[in-house]
């Protein structure tokens, strides 16, 4: 496990603080209560030294699904790249349909209602999903 990376548990670890149905030695128990989904692995290492948990008790916590790593460490690389410029046009159009978007949720009663599905999805240009999840045309 990389020291700057960010675990949070899982709905299986939330569940085993509630019910404990792994009976979870006492270490092992007290290191999936810090794990928070904000402090680093060294953070929390760091703290766990006080029940005597180490970096093997963190990757059982992963390993039984109780634990997931919610942000990965940033990327060190001597090569890496940075996003391709966009176009005059691209964030133009971009602009535009933000400000459709936002014109269609605040139309009516500034927030007082819930938007216009129809309204947010003309904005799109017709392009959107339905309930079922399948693709709706203009």
């Amino acid at each position: 496990m990389n020291p700057d990376e960010i675990y949070a548990k899982t709905e299986e670890g939330v569940r085993e603080l509630k019910e404990r149905t792994h009976n979870l030695p006492i270490a092992l128990r007290s290191l999936l209560i810090m794990i928070d989904g904000n402090r680093t692995v060294a953070e929390v290492l760091e703290r766990a030294r006080a029940v005597r948990a180490d970096a093997a008790a963190l990757a059982t916590l992963e390993r039984v699904g109780l634990i997931a790593k919610r942000f990965s460490a940033p990327s060190s690389a001597a090569g890496e790249t940075e996003a391709a410029p966009r176009s005059e046009d691209e964030v133009q159009r971009f602009m535009t349909a933000q400000q459709r978007i936002s014109d269609a949720i605040n139309s009516g009663h500034a927030g007082a209602r819930r938007p216009d599905r129809q309204a947010i999805q003309r904005a799109l240009g017709g392009r959107g999903r339905d309930r079922g999840g399948t693709a709706q045309r203009g």
